[in-house]
């Protein structure tokens, strides 16, 4: 394909803005914030929902310790009752005998219910300790995730700042090309991801590293200045 001299400075110029373009993009893309924050959003989410899964553990307790309170509350009271039969039995050593059984199993009972109640109000107190960690841990992430996103914004900015400043110079690059070759270049560009122009140096091509056999380099030059690489596709400067 034959173009002029000014064409082919025209061609690496515009491949060379578009390179530093597409590898802005690509930095863009892979900034290491983004893996963190990906990782702290994971994070907040094992957090949740560990908050959920003690939220309801402790729910569970606070109906349990409530149960004892009434177990308890209702056993003092029958255990009352009972004290009360006593005093009224009097000399009945038969029935004080049988009252005072039952009040020695009601202790027994009591006894139970208490321990209970205190290993329930025990672990609730462990959870409140749970509860606080998590919110430390929840803080301490959302603060990390703040500073993170900071940075990311500030890294993006500046690739932003960096592209709109290459906008004018593609723009002028691309004034100098034939409307024809400069559609074959856009092509190209598109299909091959960001590099569109190459060069045949030391008879291999600079882009795909292909390197051609003696009748597949006279094809090749027979077509300078400009031809196609037959490997990559790309657009391939052949200079004498």
């Amino acid at each position: 394909m034959f173009v002029d001299e000014s064409t082919i400075n025209s061609l690496r110029s515009l491949s060379e803005v578009d390179l530093a373009l597409h590898n802005s993009q690509k930095a863009a893309a892979e900034l290491p914030q983004r893996a963190e924050l990906e990782a702290i959003l994971a994070k907040k989410k094992a957090i949740r929902e560990k908050y959920t899964q003690i939220s309801k553990l402790a729910a569970a307790l606070d109906k349990q310790i409530a149960r004892f309170e009434r177990e308890i509350d209702l056993l003092q009271e029958r255990m009352g009752k009972a004290q009360e039969k006593i005093v009224e039995s009097g000399d009945d050593f038969r029935a004080v005998d049988s009252i005072t059984k039952d009040l020695n199993a009601m202790n027994e009972q009591m006894e139970e219910l208490e321990n209970g109640q205190l290993d329930a109000e025990s672990k609730k107190q462990s959870i409140e300790v749970m509860f606080d960690q998590i919110d430390l841990a929840l803080k301490s992430l959302l603060d990390k995730e703040k500073e993170v996103k900071a940075s990311l914004d500030a890294e993006v900015a500046t690739i932003k700042e960096f592209v709109i400043s290459r906008q004018g110079m593609r723009k002028e690059a691309g004034a100098g090309i034939p409307a024809e070759v400069l559609n074959l270049y856009q092509k190209t560009l598109k299909k091959c991801g960001g590099v569109a122009v190459c060069e045949l140096k030391e008879n291999a091509c600079s882009a795909c590293r292909t390197e051609f056999e003696v009748a597949k380099l006279h094809s090749i030059k027979d077509e300078a200045p400009l031809t196609v690489c037959p490997t990559c596709g790309r657009l391939m400067i052949v200079e004498e």
